[in-house]
């Protein structure tokens, strides 16, 4: 497997575990120290822990009513890759409803072979 193929992998591991609410499955693919900035870089999660417990309280908070991803678009840079891709979702929580559309931006680092997201952010954008 190339390393463009390795990294959407390790997108789509990280991808499919919070929406098959299985967020432990993700830890592989997290770097101990991942920091994930929320929307309009107001905030932070930092670490693996923190993030795994933030991507279940959502699923498990969350009704989702539909999810939709474009395949990310991969570059890898040596040790280093970035993805994004565009995502849309519906979801109810605590009985208020949602439409939120924008993208998701993942870093990911090559760590003794293995690509581990270090950073992650979505933006928002308005609903169309």
């Amino acid at each position: 497997m190339n390393d463009e193929d390795a990294v959407r992998a390790a997108f789509h591991a990280i991808n499919n575990a919070w929406l098959q609410r299985r967020a432990q499955d993700m830890r592989e693919h997290l770097h101990p120290n991942v920091v994930m900035v929320q929307p309009g870089f107001e905030s932070a999660l930092r670490g693996r822990e923190a993030c795994i417990a933030s991507y279940a309280e959502f699923r498990e908070g969350a009704t989702l009513y539909a999810y939709t991803a474009t395949e990310p678009a991969v570059e890898v840079i040596g040790d280093a890759a970035v993805t994004h891709h565009r995502w849309t979702m519906r979801y109810e929580w605590a009985g208020q409803a949602f439409d939120e559309g924008g993208h998701e931006i993942f870093v990911f680092a090559r760590v003794d072979g293995d690509w581990l997201a270090v950073w992650r952010t979505l933006t928002l954008e308005p609903p169309s």
